[in-house]
């Protein structure tokens, strides 16, 4: 399936709403969160919303909480970022207290709780971004052995955690310590997620 692809930064609580270009569709301003607006061939509209976890760490009025999320604000809510053990090579929290403890649950489970207000919302998380790097994506996609093992880690946490689904933030394949091969492991590291999911 063929989509178009919107990306837009928005600032400033409910102030005022926005037409995203031809595809006509609208959104609420909102605390510095990025949007991903996805339309599909068949029409239907996908709002991807990103929160990260360093927004509750913000002072005065850039401090954002899970608290300023409304349910059917957007059709999928991506929470930033989770990282990977370079020892064990499985999916880990690379800030235990936002990810686990803030408000004694931790944002993720905070995020996924949205779904009691809005059933339809899908919940994902984001593992990688720029402070994660290319070599640990380098070393798992190069071995069949480190894939299947990040992988299992990845469905058991979507499991544990009641997610939907999971984005690869991987900057940058062959770069900043990656390898040649990388585009094409990466392709494979995608495609053996496909076989077992």
């Amino acid at each position: 399936m063929a989509f178009k692809r919107l990306n837009m930064f928005y600032e400033n609580k409910k102030q005022e709403t926005t037409e995203i270009g031809s595809a006509g569709l609208e959104t609420t301003a909102s605390s510095a969160r990025a949007v991903k607006v996805v339309v599909g061939e068949s029409g239907n509209k996908a709002l991807f919303c990103y929160l990260a976890v360093w927004s509750i760490y913000r002072h005065g009025n850039g401090m954002f909480r899970t608290s300023d999320l409304e349910a059917d604000l957007c059709t999928h809510f991506v929470y930033a970022y989770l990282g990977i053990n370079e020892t064990t090579y499985e999916i880990a929290s690379i800030d235990d207290w936002g990810d686990n403890k803030h408000e004694n649950v931790g944002m993720v489970a905070k995020v996924v709780d949205l779904k009691k207000e809005n059933p339809n919302l899908k919940v994902l998380v984001s593992v990688g971004g720029w402070s994660e790097g290319s070599i640990k994506f380098s070393t798992i996609a190069a071995s069949a052995g480190k894939r299947r093992k990040f992988i299992d880690s990845v469905f058991n946490y979507l499991k544990a955690k009641n997610l939907d689904g999971i984005e690869i933030a991987w900057l940058i394949p062959t770069m900043r310590g990656g390898t040649d091969e990388d585009k094409a492991n990466f392709v494979t590291l995608l495609e053996v997620r496909l076989k077992l999911s």
